[in-house]
Order: structure tokens, then C-alpha cells, then sequence
């Protein structure tokens, strides 16, 4: 399913992997599980390909794009776990330009009736602490992809900590999926490999 899906990514015409999510559709899948078990590991295949230099910057830029379009058709996803009421702020640390990830969390937790603001990619840090003091979210979630911006999180982490209604921080990405001990030292209150685990992880916390 996966491999199907990657293949018409990597075809790069937009109407293949739209017919292809329809046909995943039908077959039964709910949008969650093809956001789980289809957009996700297909993007990550996408990563290792630029990284393995099989494919150029250009192609994985398009394949992003391909995927972001047919998220925008499946969402908002009906929610899997009892509603929730409460705000939360979704940014990607300073240097981190991959945000799709950040934008399943996004539409998962919306379904799942959460206001939330997603400030997408590479959010000063500055500019994010201002913004959750004026909005003063219940969550913050941090996106962190590349193990050199662990750093960077942490220092975010320390400054959403100084504000008077310090909110839930809630940390994830491919820097953090395989790795407690990072995650533990860049002092989150949650971290969770991908969407469905981060709903799950505030559900508890906040029921």
C-alpha cells in the first residue's frame, strides 16, 4: 500500500494520487488511517530518498506538496476519542522547515474539537513565546525533525516555561521518535511519535 502510493508520488502527477487516496478511500480505510498508515511512512520514504540522493529537492518538494493537497481534502477527521475543548499552538522550532508532520497533528486534534493554531515551519523563537503569551494556549506542540535542532527545542521549551500560564508542551518528530533520552532532556511534558499518539497523550492529561 505504501509502496503503491510512494510510486505515484514519485510519478508526480497530481491527479494519479488523488485517484489513488479515492481508491484507498473506498476500499474501507478511514482518513486517519490513511494520514498513519499511507501519507506517513510514504513521506519518510521520501526523506531517505533526498537524503540517499535518488531524488532531487525539486521532486521531493512536489511529493510534499502532493500529499499536503489531498490532507487538505480528507480534513477535518472525525474524531476517534470524546471531544475536547481547549486551545493549542503548533510550531516548528527555529531551522526546522518540514512541517507536514505538524500539520497532521494539526488536523487530528482539531477532529477531535481543539482550537488550534498551527504557525507552520521554523517559528522564531522570540515571536512564539510572544504569540502563547497573547493567545495563552492550554498545549503548545513542537515540531523537531533533525537532531540538530534538539537544541533549539530545548530553548524554546525553557522560555515557554518562564511565562506566567505555562502551558502543556507537547514535543515530536524523527529527532525525538527513537530517542527517550533526547526527548527527556528537552524538558517536554509530552512526546509522542506521531498524531494519533499525541491526541491520545492530551486526552488523558486533560480529561
Amino acid at each position: 500500500m505504501v509502496e503503491r502510493f510512494l510510486g505515484f508520488l514519485r510519478d508526480g502527477r497530481p491527479a494519479h494520487v488523488a485517484e489513488e487516496v479515492e481508491r484507498l478511500t473506498l476500499s474501507g480505510l478511514s482518513s486517519r488511517s490513511i494520514y498513519l498508515r499511507v501519507f506517513a511512512p510514504a513521506l519518510v520514504k521520501i526523506g531517505s530518498l533526498w537524503e540517499e540522493g535518488v531524488i532531487s529537492v525539486a521532486e521531493e518538494h512536489l511529493a510534499t506538496a502532493l500529499v499536503r493537497a489531498q490532507m487538505a481534502r480528507l480534513a477535518p477527521l472525525p474524531p476517534q476519542l470524546p471531544s475536547m475543548s481547549g486551545r493549542v499552538v503548533l510550531a516548528a522550532v527555529p531551522g526546522e522547515l518540514h512541517a507536514v508532520g505538524l500539520r497532521m497533528v494539526a488536523d487530528f486534534l482539531e477532529g477531535d474539537g481543539w482550537e488550534v493554531a498551527d504557525l507552520a515551519q521554523s517559528t522564531p523563537r522570540d515571536d512564539l513565546v510572544r504569540f502563547v503569551r497573547m493567545r495563552r494556549p492550554h498545549v503548545v506542540g513542537l515540531s523537531c525533525g533533525l537532531i540538530d535542532h534538539l537544541g533549539e527545542a530545548a530553548a524554546v521549551v525553557r522560555a515557554l516555561r518562564s511565562l506566567p500560564d505555562t502551558p502543556v508542551v507537547l514535543v515530536g518528530g524523527s529527532s525525538l521518535a527513537h530517542d527517550p533520552a533526547a526527548a527527556g532532556a528537552i524538558g517536554a511534558d509530552v512526546v509522542a511519535k506521531d498524531a494519533q499518539e499525541a491526541c491520545g497523550a492530551l486526552q488523558q492529561r486533560f480529561e
